[in-house]
């Protein structure tokens, strides 16, 4: 990438373009790679498709400056994938990996062009935060409708139990 003027749409655009595949093999790789059994166990094959999905979310985002794309995916495949038992730190860990791999290729690709991918860094952060957001949020409605449906059941339970006493 050429120092100089810079566009911070036109730098984002051949960046997020040119490294796409780059960012999303070693996204997956790491995962595959990590600790994590969920991430772990899954083929590459499995787990490609589910991070080129993310970072189409993330690029959507960053290319429009609007948090919507980034959103709604963490939204759906959140819950899709708490209600599949992960955790919400596992979920952050996928995004925190793809967001390093993005920052290391970043760097790299944006070395040229000096003070002036500023604006193009901030952008791919925020991008970040609004998906932590949106997966934090996720996980607490998540929650709070489970807590609710355990108090109904255990509003359900005692009414029985008070009934069968009475007998």
């Amino acid at each position: 990438m050429a120092s100089g003027n810079v566009n911070t749409d036109d730098l984002l655009g051949s960046f997020l373009g040119e490294s796409e595949e780059r960012i999303i093999n070693e996204t997956t790789r790491r995962l595959r790679e990590s600790d994590s059994e969920h991430y772990r166990d899954l083929e590459t094959i499995d787990l490609r498709p589910r991070m080129a999905a993310l970072y189409g979310a993330f690029k959507g985002s960053v290319l429009a400056n609007d948090p919507t794309a980034v959103r709604e995916f963490m939204a759906e495949v959140g819950l899709k994938r708490l209600r599949q038992g992960y955790d919400l730190g596992e979920l952050q860990f996928a995004v925190n990996t793809m967001d390093a791999v993005i920052w290391e290729t970043a760097r790299e690709e944006f070395a040229e062009v000096g003070a002036g991918a500023f604006e193009a860094l901030n952008r791919l952060s925020d991008v970040v935060g609004w998906a932590k957001d949106r997966l934090a949020l996720v996980c607490l409605d998540e929650t709070l409708a489970t807590e609710a449906k355990l108090r109904r059941l255990d509003d359900i339970f005692n009414e029985y139990l008070e009934k069968r006493s009475e007998v």
